[in-house]
C-alpha cells in the first residue's frame, strides 16, 4: 500500500441531507502506524484480514447489519458507502503498518444524529469500530485509536470521545487493549460504564495521553512523571524535597509541606511496600493541615524513594535508622510557641505501620501518639491466629470421633476459615521468601507490582504516575540538586541505572530479614529510647501492648488482610496494665474501621477526608503524653465522627466498645 503523503490536507464536507461534517484530515501518522481515507479498493487487501479468522465474520455482521454478501466485492461496496456518503455510515480510515507498509484493519467515525438547527453545528461525538484480526492483539490498533482521540481533542477541539461496540466481547476479539488503559484510569468518574461504552472527556484527555504514551512504550511510566516526582531542583506549591543524614552517613529522602519551618507539631509519616513519600501527596497537599502550626513530612524507607540502600535490611538496621530519622526531624522542626507544647504523631501504612506499630509497643518518649493505617501487629496476629486453632479444636476432635457427623466438620473449618483466607491473602510473602536468584521470583514481582499499581491508582490516579511514585528517581533525576543543595545519594543513582529505575529483589528484602519479628538491638542513638525486656516485666505487661495512644484507620475492603486476624481484638493490646495513667492512655485510643475502602484507602478522596479529619482533632488536643496532666486531657475523636457513625460510613471503638461492634466482613 502507497504512503500518502503527510502534507495532504484536510477535509470538510456537507451531507446531502444538510448534515454538519467535521474538517478530517486524509492522513494521521502515529509512531508505528498511519491512518489514510479509506478507498473501496483497499476492501482487497483487507478481505483476507476478516476471513482469516472465524469469529471476524460474526463481528462484521454485528457491524455492519446490511443484506450484502461477506466478500471482497460486498466489501468493497460498503467502502464506497464510507467514501461517499461518510454523513450516513461514518467517515473510514485504513490503519496501515509503517514498517511493513501493510494493511492492519480500518475504523470507522460515525458523528451521532446531526442538529440542523443549531447554529453553529455541534461537535460530534466520535464513535469507533476497530477491525485488527484477532490473532494479532498488538498494541497497533490502539495506538491507531489514540492518535484518533488526540486529533479529535488537541486539533478539532472535541469535548468528547467515545469507543462503542455492540459487545464486550466485540473490543476484546479485535485487541482492543486501549479499553483496558481506560479502565484503569478511571476515566469516566462516578458514571455508570456500560461493557460496550467507553467515554473520554477532555478534561480527562491529559491522564489518558500520559497513560497510554507508557503503555505503549510496555507499560513504563513516561520520563515526564519522574521528572515531576523526583526532580529536586523543581519547585512546587504543594511540598518540598529534603534529606537527612544519620550519624552512619546513610541519607535519608523525605518530602515536606512548605509552611513554617518549625512547629508546635509535627507529623511524620511512614510508608509501606511498594510505595514512596509520594503516597502521602493528598495529606502533605491537604488545605486543612496546611497550619503555620503543623509541619508534615513523609520519609522514604531505605532503600525506597530517594534514601539510600542498606546492606541488610533486618530489625535492628531499620528500625534504628528510622527512630533516629524520627529524632532529627523533631530536632529540626518542633519549636514550642510558650501556647503549645511540642508533640509528635507518627503516622505508618502497611510496612511503615508494621515499624510503627513495634516503635509504638518498644519505645517510649519517641513520639506522642501513633497512627496506623492498614498495617498487620504480628503479636496481635498471631493471636487470632492460635485462638482459631483453639476454638476449632473441640470440633475437629468430635469429628474424628463421629465423622458422618459433617456439621461437625464445617463448624471447625469455619473457626479456621479466616487462618486460610489470610495466608491466601499473605501469599505473595511466601512467593517473596523464594530462594534467591529465581527468574520466576523476578516475573512474579512484577505481576504483583502492578496489581499494586492498579488497586492503587483506582482511586488517586493513573497507574503510570503510581509506577513512578514506587520505582523512585530516573537517572536524570539523579543529577539535580536541591534547594539545599543535597542531591540523591549513589545508591539511589544506582538502582536509578537498572530499568526500570528500581531493585526489587533488593527491595522485598524488608519481608526476608526479619524486620517484623526479630529482636531488636538498639545502637548508640536509639538506645535512650528503647525498652530492655528483663524477667520481671514478663508477666506484668502483655507482650505487644502499646505504650503511645493508639488511633487505628482501616479500609475493610483490603486485598492483603483479612479484618479478622489482622483487625478484631486490636483493642485488647490498648490496655497496657492496670495502673491509673496507661488506663487513661487506653481510653485515648481509638480504632477507626471504613467500609467500602481498601488498603490504599487514604490515596482516595473519601479516605483521605477520614485521615485529616482525625489528624486535624487529634493535634488539636495532642501534647506530651508522658505526663499525668497530658495523659487526662480528653480526646473528641469518637464526637468528631459522630455524623460519619450516623450515615455509616466508618464505626469508632475504643477498648471499651469494640467488642460490640461488626467488623463488617
Amino acid at each position: 500500500m502507497d504512503d500518502p503523503s503527510p502534507s495532504s490536507e484536510a477535509s470538510t464536507s456537507t451531507g446531502s441531507d444538510g448534515s454538519y461534517q467535521e474538517a478530517w484530515p486524509s492522513y494521521l501518522p502515529t509512531r508505528s502506524v498511519y491512518l489514510t481515507a479509506l478507498e473501496p479498493i483497499d476492501a482487497h487487501e483487507l478481505f483476507p484480514l476478516l476471513v482469516n479468522a472465524p469469529e471476524n465474520i460474526r463481528l462484521f455482521d454485528q457491524a455492519y447489519v446490511q443484506s450484502c454478501p461477506v466478500d471482497a466485492a460486498g466489501l468493497e461496496s460498503i467502502f464506497t458507502r464510507h467514501q461517499y456518503e461518510p454523513h450516513r455510515v461514518g467517515r473510514a480510515y485504513t490503519i496501515v503498518d509503517i514498517a511493513t507498509r501493510k494493511p492492519l484493519g480500518w475504523v470507522v467515525l460515525r458523528p451521532p444524529a446531526s442538529n440542523t438547527d443549531t447554529t453553529p453545528p455541534p461537535k460530534p461525538i466520535i464513535s469507533c469500530l476497530l477491525f485488527l484480526p484477532s490473532a494479532s492483539r498488538l498494541e497497533r490498533g490502539s495506538e491507531a485509536i489514540h492518535g484518533i482521540c488526540r486529533h479529535a481533542f488537541e486539533e478539532l477541539g472535541h469535548e468528547t470521545f467515545e469507543s462503542r461496540s455492540g459487545t464486550l466481547e466485540f473490543n476484546k476479539g479485535f485487541g482492543f487493549g486501549l479499553l483496558d488503559v481506560m479502565r484503569r484510569q478511571m476515566l469516566v468518574k462516578e458514571e455508570s460504564r456500560e461493557s460496550d461504552l467507553y467515554v473520554v472527556r477532555k478534561e480527562h484527555w491529559g491522564y489518558l495521553k500520559v497513560a497510554v504514551a507508557a503503555w505503549l512504550d510496555g507499560k513504563r511510566a513516561p520520563p515526564e512523571a519522574y521528572h515531576a516526582l523526583w526532580c529536586l531542583s523543581l519547585s512546587s506549591s504543594k511540598h518540598q524535597h529534603h534529606f537527612l543524614t544519620l550519624a552512619s552517613g546513610l541519607q535519608l529522602h523525605y518530602l515536606s509541606n512548605t509552611r513554617a519551618h518549625s512547629a508546635p507539631k509535627l507529623v511524620v509519616s511512614l510508608h509501606g511496600f511498594p510505595d514512596s513519600a509520594h503516597i502521602f501527596a493528598r495529606l502533605l497537599e491537604s488545605e486543612g493541615l496546611q497550619r503555620d502550626e503543623v509541619k508534615m513530612v513523609a520519609l522514604d524507607l531505605p532503600g525506597y524513594g530517594g534514601s539510600d540502600s542498606l546492606a541488610h535490611y533486618g530489625a535492628a538496621e531499620v528500625l534504628n535508622v528510622v527512630v533516629e530519622a524520627i529524632v532529627q526531624l523533631k530536632a529540626r522542626y518542633l519549636r514550642s510557641t510558650g501556647e503549645q507544647e511540642c508533640s509528635c504523631i507518627l503516622v505508618g501504612h502497611d510496612w511503615g505501620g508494621a515499624i510503627s506499630f513495634r516503635i509504638a509497643a518498644e519505645t517510649v518518649g519517641l513520639v506522642d501518639r501513633v497512627m496506623i493505617l492498614n498495617s498487620m501487629h504480628v503479636p496481635h496476629a498471631k493471636a487470632n491466629i492460635q485462638a482459631c486453632a483453639s476454638r476449632s479444636q473441640p470440633y475437629f476432635a468430635a469429628w474424628r470421633s463421629k465423622p458422618w457427623k459433617i456439621s461437625l466438620l464445617q463448624s471447625a473449618c469455619a473457626e479456621v476459615s479466616p487462618v486460610f483466607k489470610q495466608l491466601l491473602k499473605s501469599s505473595y510473602i511466601f512467593m517473596f521468601n523464594l530462594p534467591f536468584p529465581l527468574q520466576a521470583l523476578s516475573l512474579g514481582v512484577r505481576q504483583f507490582l502492578r496489581l499494586c499499581h492498579r488497586e492503587r491508582s483506582g482511586s488517586h490516579g493513573i497507574t503510570t504516575v503510581s509506577t513512578a511514585m514506587s520505582n523512585g528517581p530516573g537517572e536524570a533525576e539523579c543529577t539535580c540538586r536541591s534547594l539545599d543543595g543535597y542531591t540523591y545519594g549513589p545508591s539511589v543513582l544506582a538502582r536509578a541505572r537498572t530499568k526500570p529505575p528500581a531493585v526489587w529483589l533488593e527491595r522485598i528484602r524488608l519481608y526476608r530479614e526479619g524486620l517484623a519479628t526479630a529482636r531488636w538491638v538498639p545502637n548508640d542513638v536509639t538506645e535512650p529510647y528503647v525498652v530492655r525486656y528483663d524477667k520481671a516485666s514478663v508477666g506484668v505487661r502483655k507482650k505487644g501492648a502499646f505504650r503511645y495512644p493508639m488511633t487505628i484507620i482501616f479500609g475493610l475492603n483490603d486485598l492483603a488482610f483479612d479484618n479478622r486476624i489482622v483487625l478484631d481484638g486490636i483493642e485488647d493490646f490498648f490496655a497496657h496494665n492496670t495502673s491509673t495513667d496507661e488506663a487513661e492512655l487506653s481510653k485515648q485510643s481509638h480504632v477507626i474501621r471504613v467500609p467500602g475502602q481498601g488498603h490504599w484507602f487514604f490515596a482516595s478522596e473519601r479516605g483521605s477526608k477520614i485521615l485529616e479529619k482525625a489528624l486535624l482533632v487529634l493535634l488539636a488536643g495532642s501534647g506530651n503524653s508522658n505526663t499525668t496532666k497530658q495523659v487526662a486531657r480528653p480526646y473528641t475523636l469518637p464526637e468528631a465522627f459522630e455524623k460519619e457513625v450516623e450515615l455509616g460510613e466508618v464505626t469508632v471503638a475504643t477498648r471499651a466498645s469494640y467488642s460490640s461492634l461488626s467488623t463488617g466482613d
